[in-house]
């Protein structure tokens, strides 16, 4: 009996053990699983102070960061003083080339020039006379050389006119007016010679065009008809002398050649006469009369 009394008593002890192993187990799931609704509240309430505090730190960065900048910028350290500079003049340096490079391909406004009304009213004159209106361009000419009488070109065309339609004496007046403003003008001279020729006095013509010594590549008109009245007047060397010089500015004029030509003939030089006269020839370029003068002097020279 107290064997058995004593087997009983240890399962009633194994028992109770069981109760508070199981009490106590319950005890500790109770204390490892909190309430649902405290853990929420938590939760909310450490993400809002997370947030908030992300907020303000991100607000002092960014206001400490802009502030450095502006110092930075307006008002380099001493420690970068010398980058700043070198910054600052590479900086400038490029403004100056784009500038220079703006002005280069920019147009920039055409200054006015005044309008010279005269020249503008001997323009229309020249149109009038290209055009066959010839009265209306003397008409508009003559107060032009009386408005302004050193103007050369509207003189001599003025004097064209007069002549084309037979008032020569006019013609000669304002020639003679011309040449008393300028006695060595050598287009004044030239048209005075010309007169002077059509009426048959070419020791008067060449007296008038010895007054003057213009520019020869600029005067080639002058020279030409100067070298054709020193072979009037027998003058065979100025003559020869004069085309010689012409021809240095123009090696393809056929009719300097024949004056060349012309004046070795004189000469009695024979072989640079037919050199010439061939040069002329060859050029082309003479009108029919004269190619038969000039092949009828190579025959003449040749046999």
């Amino acid at each position: 009996m107290s064997l058995i009394n004593q087997v009983l008593q240890d399962l009633d002890k194994r028992k109770g053990d069981k109760r508070e192993a199981k009490g106590f187990s319950s005890v500790h799931v109770a204390l490892s699983l909190p309430d649902e609704n405290l853990l929420s509240w938590q939760t909310w309430v450490v993400i809002a102070c997370v947030l908030i505090t992300c907020a303000v730190l991100a607000f002092t960065f960014y206001s400490h960061r802009k502030i450095k900048n502006s110092v930075a910028i307006s008002a380099p350290t001493h420690k970068a003083g010398k980058h700043y500079a070198i910054a600052h003049l590479k900086h400038n340096k490029h403004v100056a080339v784009a500038k220079k490079v703006r002005e280069k391909f920019v147009l920039k406004p055409i200054k006015k020039v005044p309008v010279d009304r005269t020249v503008q009213e001997y323009r229309k004159a020249l149109i009038l006379i290209e055009s066959g209106h010839k009265r209306s361009a003397m008409k508009k000419l003559i107060p032009l050389v009386q408005k302004r009488p050193s103007f050369v070109d509207a003189r001599l065309r003025l004097i064209n006119l007069k002549l084309g339609f037979g008032k020569a004496k006019e013609a000669k007046k304002l020639l003679s007016a011309g040449l008393k403003l300028n006695a060595t003008q050598p287009d004044l001279l030239l048209a005075k010679a010309k007169l002077l020729l059509q009426a048959h006095k070419a020791k008067k013509a060449l007296l008038v065009m010895s007054v003057a010594e213009p520019d020869l590549a600029s005067h080639t008109d002058f020279y030409s008809t100067l070298a054709a009245l020193y072979q009037r007047n027998n003058k065979y060397q100025s003559a020869l002398d004069t085309y010689q010089e012409l021809l240095t500015v123009d090696k393809d004029n056929a009719l300097w050649w024949m004056g060349l030509a012309i004046a070795y003939d004189s000469l009695g030089n024979k072989n640079h006469a037919l050199e010439a006269y061939q040069h002329a020839q060859n050029m082309g370029t003479l009108k029919p009369n004269l190619v038969a003068f000039v092949k009828a002097r190579i025959t003449l020279l040749t046999s």
